[in-house]
């Protein structure tokens, strides 16, 4: 292979890597931090996600818990690269009651979400946007990982792919727990 062609290849690459790493914004998604404060009491209210079981889940109704919130699309690769952190981040912190994760389908198509999660053996808990997502914390670029603390208040926010496995992040959930 002539060095021509192997830089081209390369470049072509990146470019399809640099392209599945944001989507299309959605004018739904434009709301600010100040709109939803403006007359509402709490800004995170009517920010609701449907799951795989069709259960919803509005944001305000998570007061007093830690919300690990991740967008992510079966198409990304930086999120196929994070999702076995995200795993372990997950099976340590699955059976507690003030821990929340919600893991948000970009594509927002739940059968196909499901039937990925179940085939890489990940089962993390798919769900959709039912609702317009602020963009203080989806402006469109995947993955994009948010936590909230128990007030509501974003703690942790992170576009591309990151170690949510690694012992600090882990402990860092823990200290979010332990604050009042």
């Amino acid at each position: 292979m002539t060095p021509y062609i192997r830089q081209t290849k390369y470049m072509i690459c990146f470019f399809l890597l640099v392209a599945g790493m944001t989507t299309k914004a959605d004018p739904r998604r434009s709301l600010t931090l100040e709109h939803q404060i403006s007359g509402v009491e709490d800004p995170l209210a009517g920010i609701q996600f449907k799951g795989v079981d069709g259960k919803k889940i509005d944001l305000g109704d998570l007061r007093g818990k830690i919300v690990f919130l991740n967008f992510w699309a079966s198409w990304c690769l930086p999120c196929l690269a994070e999702f076995p952190s995200i795993k372990k981040l997950y099976q340590h912190y699955k059976d507690d009651p003030e821990v929340v994760f919600i893991f948000v389908d970009a594509d927002g198509d739940l059968e196909k979400a499901a039937r990925f999660m179940q085939k890489r053996k990940y089962m993390l808990p798919a769900f959709r946007a039912e609702t317009a997502v602020p963009d203080v914390l989806f402006k469109g670029s995947l993955p994009t990982t948010i936590v909230l603390d128990k007030m509501g208040r974003i703690s942790y926010q992170e576009t591309g792919a990151a170690n949510y496995g690694d012992p600090r992040f882990i402990a860092f959930i823990g200290d979010l727990k332990a604050a009042n």
